[in-house]
């Protein structure tokens, strides 16, 4: 593993933040800079490039740790590493929805810290190799082939009917199941027949061959098994493209 990565520390206090700054630079890890509040570690995030953050969950600003989390997935998929001087259940399951590369308990000894850091970083590593694996998530003909664990599903591009983002991933909801990419939305949907495939919210791709209706009035897409939000900046696009299938 390569120790020149740039991590972030997100901390507000002051003296823990300088003792974990002390601790990396120590192991070999570039520290980009230190973050008392959700809103100047948003604009360090846009500035710098960063392998990993180590994220206390209670911070000062507009944010907490979980929610600025789900923020800074949509800017990049950084690895997160929770901190906390807090054991209670429910913290801790509204952290873990945002699959976090981890969770270290304050205050953490030196080598838990490192385990934690290396932990994360080789996952992240695996991750980006089968994600860039070009076998991994492929279309053939009318059929997407997805790899899930030691097998290959294959997954005909009709039966799709949307995608989710999910962080670095990206739900497939079809009439065999629900399957897990590691690819970002935008990147799968660029594998999809542009005919039939449309972004309709920053979250959501619908399959039109699947859309019931459109209700204008709700701003919602109606599909056969549930409903998906349309967002006012693809409101007309949606229609638009749905008037042409038709």
């Amino acid at each position: 593993m390569s120790l020149k990565k740039n991590i972030l520390i997100v901390e507000d206090e002051l003296l823990y933040a300088s003792r974990l700054e002390m601790q990396l630079e120590l192991m070999g890890y570039t520290v980009v800079g230190s973050a008392d509040d959700s809103e100047t570690a948003l604009d360090m995030i846009r500035e710098n490039n960063v392998d990993l953050i180590l994220m206390d969950i209670h911070i000062q600003g507009n944010y907490d740790g979980v929610e600025l989390t789900e923020q800074v997935h949509k800017i990049q998929p950084v690895p997160i590493i929770f901190l906390t001087s807090q054991e209670d259940e429910m913290t801790f399951k509204r952290a873990a929805r945002t699959k976090p590369a981890g969770f270290i308990l304050k205050p953490c000894s030196e080598i838990q810290l490192q385990r934690s850091i290396q932990l994360a970083l080789d996952q992240e590593k695996q991750e980006t190799k089968a994600e860039s694996d070009p076998e991994a998530t492929r279309v053939i003909e009318d059929d997407l082939f997805i790899q899930k664990n030691q097998a290959v599903h294959r997954v005909p591009i009709q039966s799709i009917e949307y995608l989710e983002a999910d962080g670095r991933y990206c739900r497939v909801h079809s009439d065999l199941g629900l399957f897990l990419v590691r690819k970002p939305l935008k990147d799968l949907l660029k594998l999809l027949p542009e005919s039939h495939f449309i972004q309709c919210h920053r979250s959501y791709v619908i399959n039109l061959k699947h859309v019931e209706k459109i209700d204008l009035e709700d701003d919602q897409v109606v599909l056969r098994t549930c409903r998906i939000p349309v967002s006012k900046r693809e409101r007309e696009n949606v229609l638009e493209q749905f008037r042409l299938l038709k």
